[in-house]
């Protein structure tokens, strides 16, 4: 029988979490889904977990590979996927038991190509089943994920049309894959769900990528604005604005987080001088931002000396 869902988990180094989170998978009320683990290349008992879990459940299969990252991880699992549908889990999450269920109906009932439903960080004392749906159509979905209150670029808490997931590959060798990602999934799609379900819980490892030491890798997020940037430009004004209210807030909050990191200033001053030279559309930033005083303050003078702001710092 094949599959309505394919859920996608990409294990590396989780023997801790792993197996509350496939516990949750098997847990779901609905049924008719394949589990798609891709290992990695673990050092710590992950891959045995899997392999143990393929033998308590046929509907999961495990695919071993070589340390190379979470995009070819993410890749190779899009690629093994024979589901309708496709969901991504990460392994040191959690799903409430009728997380599928309620996706899936969701999606089919509305004739959506995306769902959306709330993530929090905290597992609820009881699953709430009393929720309220939004239905937008491309660029109303879009401005939410760029306002990011409902939502945001995070690839898990969502479910996606097959089809529409796999015309796009995560970007090889990158973080922040899914901001290189989900939006376009939003720019394909034609219509939108968000549901306030709270069906996916999250949880932030000290030494997950995103929690470890600030270091050039997490400046790839501007190589995926510039084609952000460049994908959107011709869209609906009211999109473009909020494209680059959010892309003002992210220079600024880097600028902050190196300028408060435990580092060197030659080294904070070259995260620095990569950022300055990778801003694009410096009077469209100031002219869609032109309200956010504190915001463009600050860019004005990060333009115009980053290296007096980089001295500026004891550190």
């Amino acid at each position: 029988m094949i599959p309505e869902i394919s859920i996608i988990v990409p294990v590396y180094n989780v023997e801790k979490y792993l197996e509350q989170c496939l516990d949750s998978i098997l847990a779901q009320t609905f049924k008719n889904f394949e589990v798609i683990l891709v290992n990695d290349g673990s050092t710590d008992s992950s891959g045995e977990i899997c392999d143990r879990y393929t033998k308590i459940d046929s509907r999961i299969m495990v695919f071993h590979k070589i340390n190379d990252g979470v995009s070819n991880t993410r890749n190779l699992g899009v690629q093994k996927s024979k589901g309708k549908y496709v969901v991504f889990i990460d392994s040191d999450d959690y799903i409430m038991k009728n997380y599928c269920k309620i996706l899936i109906e969701s999606i089919e009932e509305l004739k959506s190509d995306i769902v959306v439903c709330k993530m929090v960080r905290e597992i609820p004392k009881k699953e709430d089943l009393n929720y309220t749906k939004q239905f937008f159509n491309r660029v109303e979905s879009l401005i939410k994920m760029f306002q990011g209150n409902l939502y945001r670029f995070s690839l898990s808490g969502k479910i996606y049309r097959a089809d529409i997931i796999k015309k796009y590959k995560f970007p090889k060798g990158m973080i922040h894959e899914d901001m290189g990602t989900v939006y376009k999934y939003f720019l394909e799609a034609k219509n939108i769900v968000y549901i306030d379900y709270i069906g996916y819980v999250y949880f932030h490892r000290e030494n997950s990528i995103l929690t470890k030491k600030y270091n050039k890798n997490r400046l790839d997020a501007f190589i995926h604005w510039k084609e952000i940037l460049e994908l959107t430009k011709n869209e609906p004004q009211d999109l473009v604005k909020e494209v680059y209210k959010r892309y003002l807030y992210w220079i600024v909050d880097n600028i902050f987080y190196i300028l408060s990191i435990d580092e060197k200033r030659d080294k904070k001053l070259e995260y620095l001088l990569f950022i300055k030279k990778n801003i694009n559309n410096i009077k469209k930033l100031f002219y869609y931002n032109k309200n956010s005083l504190k915001h463009i303050t600050i860019l004005f003078l990060f333009l115009v000396n980053p290296k007096l702001l980089c001295l500026t710092v004891i550190k």
